[in-house]
């Protein structure tokens, strides 16, 4: 293998994608609870109406779900870029971009009960981008290491899936500034941004997992 140590990272990003998607589609679950229950379920005294009880226990075992899968995701990505640094110099700079988008995420928690939202809009936006960016850079990785294989197909696949890739991401922010301008169809904006990301999450795996065959079959010579 002339590669092992890239071949380690992305076998392990794989791992992280794919717990991604299982996040996100729990996510997903939670959005759906939340547009059932409606207004209602903000009202405590109506949590305890059957209907809206099964509604508030779907939100929180399917949001911790996420939560947990989310955090290993996170640990098993910066394990994957480290070791796939060792062999290709463009995995540390999406490992740059990993801390951006978790510094923003947390940030953007933090700052949201202030009483200016921009500052929150804000760390939500570099939050979205920097996690864009993780993935284009995974991908000029790949691609570049592809070229020093002379894998030309996967080099190929990776040039289109960043241009579909920013595709999903224009939908997303589409999505979610409706969903901001309409509070009419949020929670349906809110469902179907979600979506576009689990999109790209599974595209994104499909091109790690043959990434990573490429990476297991290449000899030293």
């Amino acid at each position: 293998m002339k590669y092992p140590n890239a071949y380690s990272g992305v076998k392990t990003l794989f791992k992280a994608v794919v717990l991604n998607i299982a996040a996100s589609m729990l996510f997903l679950l939670s959005s759906v609870f939340i547009a059932a229950a409606g207004d209602d379920l903000l009202e405590w005294q109506t949590v305890l109406d059957e209907y809206n009880t099964a509604a508030f226990v779907g939100i929180i075992i399917t949001t911790l779900g996420a939560l947990i899968l989310s955090l290993i995701s996170f640990i098993l990505q910066i394990l994957g870029l480290t070791r796939g640094m060792k062999d290709e110099p463009l995995f540390k700079t999406a490992l740059i971009y990993v801390f951006i988008s978790f510094a923003s995420t947390i940030a953007s928690s933090l700052t949201a009960g202030i009483s200016n939202s921009q500052i929150t809009d804000s760390f939500k936006i570099l939050a979205e981008v920097s996690t864009l960016l993780i993935s284009l850079y995974i991908i000029f990785a790949i691609r570049s290491l592809a070229q020093k294989l002379d894998n030309g197909d996967i080099d190929f696949k990776g040039k289109a899936l960043i241009w579909v890739l920013l595709s999903v991401f224009l939908m997303t922010v589409a999505s979610r500034i409706l969903g901001i301008s309409s509070s009419e169809f949020s929670s349906i904006l809110s469902v179907l941004a979600a979506v576009f990301d689990i999109i790209s999450f599974i595209l994104f795996s499909i091109y790690l997992f043959k990434a990573k065959k490429m990476l297991s079959e290449s000899s030293d010579s």
